[in-house]
């Protein structure tokens, strides 16, 4: 009869043996603050070094350097090569012709 029992446990479907490992809270709460952590790291890079932010910034450099009125298409900043500017116009305010007073590829 153990022989027979033993062949009906052994079909029955069986409970599975969890994935997961008991983690303590204080190891649950530190893993999460240094995500959080990380997390915020890397959005403070981003938004530091977001080209928007960049060119805008540049913009308003220029502007109160010279006193004029300062364009730039596009601005870029690498970590190991700088800030590239593109395409930079300044016109002189109040002026009316078209043409910029100072441009640069």
């Amino acid at each position: 009869m153990s022989r027979l029992s033993t062949s009906i446990w052994n079909r029955l479907p069986q409970r599975r043996r969890r994935f997961w490992r008991y983690v303590s809270p204080q190891r649950r709460g530190a893993g999460v603050m240094v995500l959080a952590l990380l997390t915020v790291l890397v959005y403070g890079y981003w938004r530091q070094t977001n080209d928007r932010r960049i060119r805008r910034n540049a913009e308003e450099y220029l502007r109160k350097l010279t006193g004029l009125r300062v364009n730039i298409h596009r601005a870029h900043f690498s970590f190991f090569g700088g800030i590239e500017l593109e395409k930079v116009s300044l016109h002189v305010p109040g002026a009316g012709a078209p043409d910029p007073f100072f441009r640069a590829k």
